[in-house]
């Protein structure tokens, strides 16, 4: 076995205290180390796991061991409650990304200190497969969270709406507005101002969110930003001088509604998600109780656990989680109340829009490594989805089913080098919709996911059988510019695969 693409040298910087889902890692890249003909025993038991970029769920990873009395590794670490933070300090990462630029180093005689202004940048012997170090990462993900760590950390917030803003405006611009420019010094910025060609058919002074060159601002006014972690507005440094906007303002209105919109989403979502911690249990909603119902009574049935009897109190209840310690990864099965243990927060329940949500529990393992388990066979979650969705969920939108999660699989994975960072920050996903101004046909296409919004109803998705449905979103204002047309080649996904997960297929 040898290093993976030849042994790269990184640099890094101080160490912070991991948790056990990132220990395990590190334990893995240690064991694979071992069989690398060319280290030493000295850096295999300094051997790391680090995140280069994406997430810890689908990212990718890669083990590394510092150099012989070198700085210890930086870089992008995992919590135990499946956050990337920064491996330095602990703090939530700001882009996973970062440590990546790194693998651009050639050897360790080219290394030198001077790096070392790019704390997160690594240093070291670089080796493993990233997915592999996925698979230990999904088997353990959430298993060790602590929730009450996990509502303090949700609480606060950990990165303000604007500075968002002001990323995407940066990179996005980084070729027309250069931070290091003269006109441009530190980047664009984006503000809620007026831009070029303001009284054509509106407002001469309607204000919108745009981004600007900071030559175009007058840092000694106030302008208008967005506030903490929500979309309320504040006063702030930076108003539009409209004298110098004639090449300084750019009209990405449509992305920055989007962001504002998705990211006050994402904060909601936060918040439900400490208080639920919080207390330590999560309300069970109708989709739930479905789920634990048919479970309850499917076991009842085969005498397997009779809710009134003391070994199965109130019957048994469905879950995703791991069904032993040599699972692959965690599936939808029916436990006994027994195997459930509150103190864990590993397993998933379901929302009552579709969604999977953490339990506040999880499944409990023997010391054989094996849970305690009544019935073997997989829950149909998605049966259960088609019957009483719209009861359930209060927006009447469909969740996606498994055939459009995997038609989105195949746009990220095909974009992957060309949609990245702030630019397609909430990645890249498949829609049947409308393109630019001369691509009026509704085809299927790659998305930038900051190009679709919630205000639409154009988009069509699939079902698990194939059938096109109503998204419950669409282009934002009819119009994209950052999509990639792949109609002949998602069609024959969608050909190929809807036999897979259709219930009426897999019942002939």
């Amino acid at each position: 076995m040898r290093c993976m693409g030849g042994c790269l040298w990184v640099y890094g910087g101080p160490p912070y205290a991991v948790g056990s889902v990132q220990s395990l890692l590190d334990s893995h890249c240690s064991q694979l180390c071992v069989s690398l003909e060319t280290l030493a025993a000295a850096a295999c038991s300094a051997a790391a796991a680090r995140l280069l970029q994406g997430t810890p769920e689908g990212g990718e990873w890669a083990c590394f061991a510092a150099v012989t009395n070198g700085p210890p590794l930086a870089g992008t670490c995992v919590s135990d409650c499946g956050i990337a933070v920064d491996c330095s300090t602990g703090k939530k990462s700001s882009s996973s990304s970062s440590s990546s630029s790194s693998s651009s180093s050639s050897s360790s005689s080219s290394s030198n200190n001077n790096n070392s202004s790019s704390s997160g940048e690594l240093w070291g012997l670089r080796w493993g497969e990233t997915a592999e170090l996925r698979r230990v990462y999904r088997k353990h993900a959430y298993r060790y969270c602590n929730k009450t760590a996990t509502a303090a950390a949700a609480a606060k917030c950990e990165e303000d709406m604007q500075g968002i803003l002001d990323k995407y405006c940066k990179e996005t611009l980084r070729l027309l507005c250069p931070g290091d420019s003269v006109g441009c010094k530190g980047g664009a910025v984006a503000r809620r101002d007026v831009g070029i060609g303001a009284g054509i058919g509106d407002d001469p002074h309607d204000p919108q969110w745009r981004c600007y060159s900071p030559a175009a601002l007058s840092f000694q006014s106030q302008g208008v930003c967005a506030a903490g972690c929500s979309r309320k507005e504040t006063a702030c440094a930076g108003k539009a001088v409209e004298v110098a906007l004639a090449s300084g303002v750019w009209d990405f209105t449509a992305a920055l509604e989007t962001i504002l919109w998705r990211e006050q989403l994402v904060a909601a979502a936060a918040a439900a998600a400490a208080a639920a911690a919080a207390n330590f249990k999560q309300q069970v909603g109708l989709l739930q109780q479905q789920l634990d119902a048919r479970c309850r009574d499917t076991m009842a049935a085969n005498g397997s656990c009779l809710p009134e009897e003391e070994t199965c109190l109130g019957g048994a209840v469905a879950r995703k989680d791991l069904a032993a310690a040599a699972a692959a990864a965690a599936t939808w099965g029916c436990f006994s109340p027994h195997a459930i243990d509150s103190t864990l927060s590993s397993a998933v329940c379901l929302s009552d829009c579709g969604e999977e949500t953490p339990c506040g529990d999880g499944v409990k393992l023997e010391e054989t490594g094996d849970s305690v388990v009544a019935l073997q066979q997989q829950l149909d979650v998605e049966e259960t989805l088609q019957q009483h969705f719209a009861a359930a969920c209060p927006s009447g939108l469909p969740p996606h089913s498994r055939l459009q999660q995997e038609l989105d699989s195949y746009c990220s994975k095909l974009l992957q080098d060309i949609c990245s960072g702030e630019l397609c920050r909430y990645g890249v996903i498949a829609r049947k919709d409308v393109g630019n101004s001369k691509q009026r046909i509704k085809q299927w296409r790659c998305y930038n996911a900051i190009s679709v919004s919630n205000e639409q109803n154009t988009a069509l998705c699939v079902d698990a059988c194939g059938k096109e449905t109503p998204c419950g979103d669409g282009v934002t204002n009819g119009l994209s510019h950052l999509h990639w047309t792949q109609d002949p080649e998602i069609t024959a996904i969608i050909k190929k695969n809807k036999y897979k997960h259709c219930p009426a297929n897999n019942s002939v």
